[in-house]
């Protein structure tokens, strides 16, 4: 028997969509599934499966949702149950995408994309598309996100019913708000809510619409500081929120009301100054507080949590110090009976930072690894889909394991020389490395970098001759922790982020500029603060071989080119940079048992310049070693397997564009017939990890970090351990491409016949163009980095 839904698509659906937009709004307001299925109950939807998915809604068991909604889309046919089916797909959506399944719920609605272009209503189709575009600006893919968004606003015009037009106006200002077009974003909302006072007889949902279009243009506001309009704003959401009848809505709204005006006090961004600041902190107060009642009288456990917890950092703020302790220790205990463990973090984060600010050093630092382990189980999928998770992970996750190192460093500089001081460091050093892998994790949205991890092997003594640097960058100084084979140094040296920050980019875009000399400038600086004070301990100790775990914006630099005011740092030592201690495999290379696979393009491609050298390069490297050669044409991806797949190569050569981007999804390398994905690279070094000889090399000679994007350079660093490799040698910019074919021959001759080191070889290769006037601009040979295993 085939289900129908008891009334219209114009009124189910519109009430529908009403539950899901206002679900993926873009800052702080969300509604639950508990609201959504009392809404859909009171508009009586009269489908038993819809019905029975939204009673597991109710008590949240999304599995079970999930198990009665694919089951019943399977036996409907679109063509003749299309509402029905509709209908089951957006709940189906929904739920997926509370469980944090974003993928799937991608795929569910990529694949009805079809469905609703042949069969849906205008109606049908603008619900359907804003809320496909809400999905994709929630996994931050705002190529698609505006595209699906215009086309709902299109659809929704042709209706012309305000009710539907506004939801959909709500979610495409959102995108333009991503996109920081402030003034159409702004304008969006605008009209958005000039619908929304044409609906006729508003219920308590059109109220809520209202109220989510409000806390939005707020949001932006704030963020843009257009203080003339914040100021109106702020009240005019007050008093509607305040005007609606208590519900699991309202609490929500008040909650994200009033983590909008924590937001600019925090920034010290507040609309006011002096008494009129605290108008706007004196509001904040009286929406949490609502929040919080609200949330107690209807016994809801998570709500009061969130608002308990957010009425402590108001506090924490106001340096009310004990009432803050007593109202995060309230919103821990909440947190646990609700088993929160994604808030539950923040409120022991929170309760360290208060019991830190109040004197209290071992209680705090307890608190912080109370905190780090409920955020270590969940790291895997604590930013799936999460729309502005890179923003969240800067200000809600680093800062955690950060102030924690920091405390840990504070206990060492107490303590005189011996095992007790270095367990400090080392502690330091640990949580660091933790905040690398979810760093890496975050940036691939891959779970198989946690897991790599725990298949290699922990560097915690480097041989005789070689010195790990492992700088902490701290808000107001840089903390570098020197491992030598037997013992720890920590030296913290006095330097404003900001500053260094502004350092190293200039001495980045400086130094990509083969014209001029005026890196040196920013180059002396960078050595003088990094390298200058651990010079001593690195002579006595007869370091040779330095391994970089850089931190933060010194991902964007190549340690080798950091000047004395004689010599360059590569002249002296030999380098490898690594994501992690942890994140390294350092196992010796055998030249006598090299077979290289060597790949790439030399011209021909729309939009990249051409690489005339690259088959000289190819058929020089294939002179030193057993190997093939795949160039232009037969340089594939296909050709790549079938390769690998067929031989036992350890190494692996491409010389064609490689392109790192912020966003990993855009990260790839250009071959004849199209690109190769990171993920696809990963596949491909992935077959052969199981022989006796895996691909333990992988060079990319021609690669191009975004400049000056440090998510992008990180992206660089990890990939060997994305690979699956022991090690990379890459570029962080485009090289002229002479100088890539004679920095990686040579590499390849010292490796293969000098019986040199991999951190040895790019030393000799990059010295050889530093001695030829031609290249010895830093522009030419710093761009290589050698990441990982250097042996």
């Amino acid at each position: 028997m085939k289900f129908s839904i008891k009334f219209p698509v114009s009124q189910a659906l519109v009430h529908w969509v009403f539950l899901i937009l206002l679900h993926g709004t873009l800052f702080s307001f969300s509604m639950t599934q508990i609201s959504r299925a009392q809404s859909l109950e009171a508009n009586g939807s009269g489908n038993p499966v819809i019905e029975e998915a939204l009673a597991n809604l109710k008590v949240n068991d999304l599995p079970e949702t999930v198990k009665i909604l694919e089951n019943r889309i399977k036996d409907l046919d679109p063509g003749i149950a299309f509402l029905e089916y509709i209908d089951c797909v957006l709940l189906l959506e929904s739920a997926y995408r509370t469980m944090g399944m974003h993928t799937i719920a991608l795929d569910r609605m990529i694949r009805t994309v079809e469905v609703i272009e042949k069969q849906g209503s205008h109606r049908a189709k603008a619900i359907f598309f804003s809320t496909l575009s809400d999905l994709y600006l929630t996994m931050g893919n705002l190529n698609q996100a505006m595209p699906y968004a215009e086309k709902a606003r299109e659809h929704a015009r042709i209706i012309n019913d305000p009710r539907l037009i506004a939801s959909v106006l709500n979610n495409y200002a959102n995108v333009l708000a991503c996109s920081e077009d402030t003034v159409d974003a702004l304008m969006a909302f605008d009209n958005a809510l000039s619908h929304v006072e044409k609906i006729k007889h508003k219920s308590s949902l059109d109220l809520g619409l209202k109220t989510a279009i409000q806390i939005n243009r707020l949001k932006l506001l704030v963020i843009t500081r257009h203080l003339d309009l914040i100021v109106h704003d702020m009240e005019n959401v007050y008093s509607t929120i305040d005007g609606l009848t208590d519900s699991p809505q309202k609490a929500d709204q008040f909650l994200s009301f009033g983590k909008i005006l924590v937001t600019a006090l925090e920034n010290e961004q507040g609309p006011m100054a002096g008494e009129d600041r605290d108008i706007q902190k004196g509001m904040a107060y009286k929406a949490f507080t609502e929040s919080r009642r609200i949330a107690f009288q209807l016994k809801m456990h998570q709500r009061e949590a969130m608002a308990t917890g957010s009425l402590g950092k108001l506090y924490e703020i106001d340096t009310r110090f004990d009432e803050a302790i007593l109202l995060t220790k309230q919103a821990i205990v909440l947190s646990l009976q609700s088993k929160l463990p994604e808030k539950l973090y923040l409120w022991q984060w929170q309760l360290g930072r208060l019991l830190k600010k109040t004197g209290k050093s071992d209680a705090s630092i307890h608190s912080y690894e109370q905190a780090i382990d409920t955020l270590e189980p969940i790291k895997t999928v604590l930013f799936k889909g999460f729309r502005g998770r890179h923003e969240h992970f800067r200000q809600k996750v680093r800062p955690v394991y950060l102030e924690l190192a920091q405390l840990y460093l504070e206990n060492a500089t107490k303590l005189p020389e011996g095992e007790l001081k270095k367990d400090w460091l080392i502690r330091a050093r640990d949580t660091m490395e933790k905040l690398k892998i979810l760093q890496l994790q975050d940036f691939f949205q891959d779970e198989c970098i946690a897991a790599a991890e725990k298949q290699l092997t922990r560097i915690d003594h480097p041989d005789p001759n070689t010195a790990i640097i492992y700088p902490i960058l701290m808000p107001g100084s840089i903390q570098i922790l020197l491992f030598f084979s037997d013992r720890v140094s920590h030296l913290s040296i006095p330097m404003d982020y900001k500053d260094l920050e502004r350092n190293v980019k200039e001495f980045r875009k400086r130094l990509q500029n083969m014209s001029h000399q005026r890196y040196r400038f920013y180059s002396q600086k960078l050595y003088n603060s990094l390298i200058r004070p651990l010079e001593n301990e690195l002579e006595m100790h007869k370091i040779r071989t330095l391994v970089i775990v850089p931190d933060g914006v010194l991902h964007l630099i190549p340690f080798s080119a950091l000047y004395n005011g004689t010599s360059y740092l590569v002249e002296k030592y030999e380098l490898s940079t690594v994501p992690g201690v942890t994140l390294v495999s350092s196992g010796s290379f055998d030249p006598d048992k090299a077979n290289i696979l060597l790949g790439g393009l030399s011209g021909g491609i729309t939009n990249f310049q051409d690489l005339p050298h690259v088959p000289q390069e190819l058929a020089t490297i294939k002179d030193l070693a057993k190997g093939t050669i795949l160039l232009d044409k037969d340089f594939t991806l296909e050709n790549l397997e079938s390769h690998l797949e067929k031989q036992n190569y350890n190494m692996v050569h491409l010389a064609t564009h490689g392109v790192f981007e912020p966003d990993a999804r855009s990260n790839y390398l250009k071959t004849h017939d199209g690109k190769i994905t990171m993920e696809e690279l990963r596949q491909l070094m992935a077959i052969t990890r199981f022989r006796k000889k895996p691909v333990e090399l992988l060079t990319l000679s021609s690669c191009q970090t975004a400049l000056g994007d440090e998510r992008a350079a990180l992206g660089l660093g990890g990939v060997a351990l994305k690979a699956g490799v022991e090690t990379s040698l890459a570029t962080l910019w485009l090289v002229s491409d002479k100088a890539a074919s004679m920095v990686t021959t040579e590499f390849y001759r010292q490796l293969l016949t000098q019986d040199a080191t991999k951190a040895q070889a790019l030393q000799q290769a990059q010295k050889k163009l530093i001695q030829d006037p031609l290249f010895s601009h830093p522009a030419f040979w710093a761009p290589f980095l050698l990441i990982g295993g250097w042996l």
